[in-house]
């Protein structure tokens, strides 16, 4: 399993939580490196872990560096929301800063989508990601224990967090339908617009043509071009 595989399934709870959008690379959870898993679902003893090896040089660029303004507020919100991360994270900047930059970068990515979503939504996205975190982590214990008593405890969580995870995308899904839903409303809204702006829009056509023949260029025409140009035509019947 590849170093990056290993950051993406032991994750801590709270880890979970901070993500740069719905679902990470390959639709697993991003995590903290190392981060080690906590809460319940962690029954068996740690394993213990592997010697880290060298990195090899690369010739890639480090990521760049957000905004000092933004890196504040990313490192504002892991101390108040996820404290236990706080010094994780100032650790992986002095160790490894390649991965520090796309931590935080991923992180400000998950802040910006958090302001334009309802508080509820938000917080599902949250609970979301811990579901899917402590079902990946809970399934490998499950794997791993031979006692009984352990192994039903563990399919019992893994039955609660599956149920999470269902409540919590339902959650989200049924936000995306509203969204998607207010979008046709207004697609539905400007192809009525334009329907009655037909005349207008047709001598604006042939405006744009006769402009882009005379200047030699290629006229913006189409349905999306019209659109865009609605609200800056003048009224029906004023001529042009």
């Amino acid at each position: 399993m590849s170093n990056r595989a290993i950051a993406v399934l032991a994750g801590s709870l709270a880890a979970a939580a901070v993500l740069a959008g719905p679902i990470g690379d390959g639709g697993r959870p991003i995590a903290f490196p190392g981060a080690e898993p906590a809460g319940p679902g962690r029954n068996t003893p740690p394993r213990p872990r592997a010697k880290r090896l060298p990195r090899t040089p690369t010739s890639r660029p480090a990521p760049q560096g957000l905004p000092a303004a933004q890196e504040k507020e990313v490192l504002d919100y892991v101390a108040k929301h996820h404290p236990e991360l706080a010094d994780r994270l100032a650790r992986a900047r002095e160790a490894d800063p390649r991965m520090y930059q796309s931590i935080v970068r991923r992180i400000w990515s998950f802040l910006r989508l958090r302001k334009n979503l309802p508080p509820q939504v938000a917080q599902g996205y949250e609970r979301m990601h811990t579901a899917v975190m402590r079902l990946w982590q809970v399934a490998r214990d499950l794997q791993e224990t031979t006692d009984p008593a352990q192994k039903a405890d563990l399919e019992q969580q893994l039955q609660q967090w599956a149920s999470e995870y269902f409540d919590t995308d339902q959650l989200i899904r049924e936000h995306k339908l509203t969204v998607l839903e207010k979008q046709l409303q207004d697609l539905r809204a400007t192809l009525k617009q334009r329907q009655a702006s037909r005349d207008q829009i047709v001598r604006d056509t042939v405006r744009r043509t006769l402009e882009a023949a005379r200047k030699r260029t290629t006229p913006k025409l189409g349905a999306d071009a019209a659109g865009e140009a609605l609200g800056a035509l003048p009224a029906a019947g004023s001529g042009t």
